[in-house]
């Protein structure tokens, strides 16, 4: 059978492919126009300004981005932990629950005797260092070093990418740490550095502040929805919010923004009754607030436009909300080109597109009813961001469309509340009783805001996995979306809705594969997904050097997938680098599970059988001989029934699925022994791809198996570092003999072998192989 080889990534971000979009339709509708009709010289000098202007952008900016793109010495060369000095000048510092982060810059890290320069490293320290008024000094700390992870699979989060926008080239846990002062600045430098100390001073006695008068999980929240300090969220909260859909609210946004800032400006008039040092002491503060909270995109954006407000306000000079958002979007990627791509910054701009585009249709629409001006702009936002939350979550959450206008309603009073509170614990020591008092809202509200999110998750359907959107779905949604609000603003409402009934093309999943399977990288441990004429199996799911795998890989793969179920999970044996995924998959609740096959010889009082228990989950204990599944589809060959294994890895559970000339064959950790005796049972004609025994070791692959079946693919599951020296020399040089192509997930990331039946099957990998 012939395979076709090529390597495959994530596809390109909705940012990046919008504006190409948005540059080809300029280009038509510039061509149509010209060649239309006749136009004066001058609307065609003034068109092809424009144009010029458009693509000189483009140029700059596709320039600028490969220029932020380019690898920092020390990126390049570190690939993995290593222990370390690090030097640098403290920029800024956040709490977090068990310390500090600190963030240096103009840094260098020493390690292997060499020095590398970076232009910005993280520091995780515990207490023992004094933070206060530390901006500004030069640091010396050692610890162990680690680069940033890039994703490997489908559907997990991309830190490397995430840390690179945001020009972060490392991160060290820090065991010995030594502030050496700092260089003699300049007036101005030390002038910058001073403000930075006092706005952190004050950040962290707020902090600390709301931690005296509110219990540790409801002032963990409140500083980061108030300051930003991210690293104090209790992690149940963080999952609940999420899981209820309003884990926007930890974050700094228009509401914080809009509430200082316009507050602000109208106390000032009120007190000075001169518009231009209102507006004026609304933009110093504004960016002031900004600043102390670390610059968050969000934030960024909230204030830009802000600004742009209270300049039109100062000049006299009306404000034009798309105006204002464009010059914020303008702002930010000039300082940032990789921003482009971020999550969060293509979640903010649609969020605030959606909310102008839904003021002009209440406007239009001159709507009054003030149950709908709550609810249509949580609609609005909800519907223009559906894609990019589909594309970087894989699921919706349908009630938060409920729940959202109801947290808005007290959002204010939570705010109000608790900027008082923490500035009366930060600024009056005799100010507690009050403090406390306005610590009553708070505390409340916030318990309110659990209670709704925990009703929320008991409801069913409260989360729909919608998988990742294709993107000639996430175009034509945003196509039908735009010409849906052009019809309802011309007052034609049965059409408008139309139109926006045709953005569930969005959720039309294109036919898969007759036969696809994904072999998932997940360090040291076996991984693999099949889908099979709508069928799906997971066949083992763990790792020995990745905490929490499938919270992390393999849980954000199936729902990148779009996987709502699992047919049939094949569990080989139960060390944990093949079980302790599947584990957290049982307490988690997703996906769910029809069946569990596991050796015959397992361990029956395992923590997973008890789980499937209480999940209702049918178990099925295998031996060789046994087929499962309709049709027969899943072939049992080992282990057999009576025989004493030497270990678990020898009594691994090994399964053969065929169809027609295409199989798979899944072998756990089986070894030489176990090989000669399901060798001779399996449909050798049909082995197109192996999943390499026990991650590649020299003990398993024997001559004889590869001699019978001849695979003609085999994949090995390991971590790049490990100890067990995975994948053997020699059994890569068995396999090379066979004639068998070689794939590992530490060269490739996942493996996905796909067949649509005929003679032909294609493999992908989600990285470029280094010898592609």
């Amino acid at each position: 059978m012939a395979g076709v080889y090529g390597a495959c990534r994530c596809g390109p971000p909705l940012t990046a492919m919008f504006t190409g979009l948005c540059l080809a339709a300029g280009l038509i509708l510039l061509c149509a126009d010209i060649f239309r009709k006749r136009i004066p010289l001058k609307r065609m000098v003034f068109y092809l300004s424009v144009w010029s202007l458009i693509v000189l952008f483009v140029l700059t900016g596709y320039e600028r981005t490969c220029t932020v793109l380019e690898k920092s010495p020390l990126k390049t060369c570190l690939d993995r932990s290593v222990q370390a000095k690090v030097h640098g000048t403290v920029t800024d510092i956040s709490l977090r629950t068990d310390g500090y982060l600190i963030t240096i810059s103009n840094s260098n890290a020493s390690f292997d005797g060499d020095t590398f320069d970076s232009e910005k490293i993280h520091l995780y320290t515990d207490n023992r260092i004094e933070a206060n008024g530390l901006i500004g000094s030069k640091i010396t700390a050692e610890g162990r070093l680690y680069p940033f992870e890039a994703a490997t699979n489908p559907g997990q989060f991309d830190s490397d990418a995430y840390y690179s926008a945001r020009k972060v080239d490392a991160k060290m846990y820090v065991s010995e740490v030594a502030v050496s002062g700092s260089d003699a600045y300049s007036a101005s430098l030390k002038l910058y550095y001073g403000l930075l100390n006092m706005l952190c001073g004050f950040r962290m006695r707020v902090s600390k502040g709301l931690y005296s008068v509110l219990p540790e999980k409801e002032a963990g929240t409140l500083s980061a929805m108030l300051l930003g300090e991210r690293g104090l969220i209790d992690s149940d909260i963080r999952k609940l919010y999420s899981q209820g859909g309003i884990a926007h609210i930890l974050s700094i946004s228009a509401l914080h923004v809009t509430l200082i800032g316009m507050g602000l400006f109208r106390l000032v008039m009120l007190i000075t009754k001169n518009r231009r040092t209102a507006c004026a002491a609304t933009v110093v503060i504004s960016v002031t607030y900004c600043i102390m909270t670390g610059s968050s995109v969000s934030t960024v954006r909230a204030v830009a436009m802000l600004c742009v407000n209270m300049l039109g306000k100062f000049f006299l000079r009306a404000y034009d909300d798309v105006s204002g958002c464009a010059f914020s979007g303008l702002l930010i990627l000039a300082k940032q080109p990789l921003y482009m791509f971020d999550a969060g910054t293509q979640l903010s701009f649609t969020a605030v597109l959606g909310i102008i585009v839904m003021k002009w249709l209440i406007e239009k629409q001159k709507i009054k009813n003030p149950f709908l001006l709550a609810f249509l702009p949580c609609l609005s936002v909800f519907i223009f961001t559906m894609p990019v939350v589909m594309n970087t979550y894989y699921e919706i959450s349908v009630y938060s469309l409920l729940i959202n206008p109801v947290i808005l309603v007290f959002m204010t009073m939570l705010l109000v509340s608790g900027m008082i509170c923490g500035t009366l614990t930060a600024v009056w020591a005799s100010g507690m009783g009050a403090a406390l008092f306005f610590a009553g809202p708070v505390y409340y509200i916030l318990r309110l805001y659990e209670e709704i999110c925990e009703f929320e998750t008991e409801l069913p359907f409260s989360k729909i996995v919608t998988g990742a959107p294709t993107h000639a779905g996430v175009i034509v949604y945003y196509l039908a979306l735009v010409f849906a609000v052009y019809v309802l603003i011309k007052i034609k409402k049965k059409q408008g809705l139309l139109l926006l009934a045709a953005c569930c093309v969005i959720f039309i999943r294109q036919p898969g594969p007759s036969v696809e399977i994904d072999f998932l990288d997940v360090g040291q441990g076996d991984c693999a997904y099949m889908c099979r004429e709508g069928v799906t199996i997971l066949s083992d799911g763990g790792s020995s050097n990745v905490s929490n795998v499938a919270r992390y890989r393999i849980i954000p793969f199936l729902k990148y997938k779009g996987v709502h179920r699992l047919d049939t999970v094949m569990i080989s044996h139960l060390d944990a680098d093949h079980i302790n995924g599947i584990i957290e998959m049982l307490k988690e609740g997703y996906p769910r599970i029809g069946c569990i096959i596991v050796p015959y010889n397992a361990d029956k009082g395992h923590e997973v059988f008890e789980l499937a228990r209480n999940s209702g989950i049918k178990v099925e204990w295998a031996c060789s001989g046994e087929k499962y599944g309709e049709d027969g589809r899943i072939s049992v060959l080992a282990p057999d029934m009576g025989r004493v294994y030497k270990d678990g890895n020898e009594g691994s559970l090994v399964a053969q699925t065929c169809l027609k000339d295409f199989g798979v064959l899944f072998t756990g950790d089986s070894g030489a022994d176990s090989e000669a005796a399901y060798a001779v049972k399996t449909d050798a004609e049909k082995v197109t791809v192996l999943k390499t025994p026990h991650h590649g070791s020299k003990y398993s692959s024997s001559r004889k198996l590869l001699d019978l079946i001849h695979p003609v693919v085999a994949v090995i599951s390991c971590s790049k570092y490990n100890t067990y020296g995975h994948p053997a020399p020699e059994t890569l040089e068995r396999l090379e003999k066979t004639g068998t192509t070689v794939f590992t997930t530490p060269e490739c990331g996942m493996v996905s072998v796909s067949y649509d039946g005929g003679k032909v099957f294609r493999v992908r990998t989600f990285k470029e192989k280094e010898d592609n």
